[in-house]
């Protein structure tokens, strides 16, 4: 019995180093490249994974959508939800810079709401991920965490100005981009409708 057991264990890690090395193939084939030869301007993306906060964990997903300009600056907005041991929902503004390698970074303000203990709070929302590219799509590991967070304000004073300990958030993103505003869907519908031929009618 001892022997089958060793033995099974033995297949399993060998199956998960095979699927390891599967995974980090398909991250370094030809298709995908962390240089992004063709940069678009228009980024819509989704995150999951897990978050930690006081020794407590959770599942997070997120979503932003980012601008990026032609000196690689970028301005979005990005929304945030955390459940499990803990439960939060962050919101708020997002300035990034693009790098030519892959990498990425964004800093900017938002709120945070502690579902469980009705409490609102200001934070800085700070986050740095790795991008691979095809096409229109792009997805790498992302990482995040809140920092200098207080209470909010309200009705113009500030109550208690009392910092809260941070979280931070570990998953994965995947993006898809485009250049015009309509995206490939409205595009395409757009096309088809200005190509209809018009029929006029023409009086006797």
């Amino acid at each position: 019995m001892i022997v089958d057991v060793v033995t099974k264990e033995k297949l399993i890690s060998i199956d998960i180093r095979k699927w390891v090395v599967l995974i980090l193939m398909s991250t370094v084939s030809p298709a995908w490249s962390a240089v992004d030869a063709h940069p678009h301007q228009h980024h819509l993306g989704a995150a999951t994974g897990a978050a930690w906060h006081d020794g407590k964990n959770s599942a997070y997903l997120g979503m932003d959508y980012v601008y990026r300009f032609q000196s690689d600056f970028a301005l979005g907005a990005f929304i945030e939800n955390v459940s499990g041991d803990f439960n939060i929902r962050a919101y708020g503004l997002t300035f990034g810079k693009f790098f030519s390698n892959g990498w990425k970074i964004g800093v900017g303000p938002g709120v945070e709401k502690k579902i469980k203990d009705d409490k609102t709070l200001l934070l800085v929302h700070v986050s740095g991920g790795y991008d691979w590219h095809s096409g229109n799509w792009s997805f790498g590991p992302i990482a995040s965490s809140t920092l200098l967070k207080i209470t909010a304000i309200r009705f113009i004073s500030v109550s208690h100005l009392v910092t809260d300990s941070d979280h931070v958030s570990l998953g994965v993103q995947i993006l898809y981009r485009w250049e015009d505003m309509l995206g490939p869907g409205l595009q395409a519908t757009s096309r088809a409708l200005s190509s209809r031929p018009r029929y006029c009618s023409r009086r006797a």
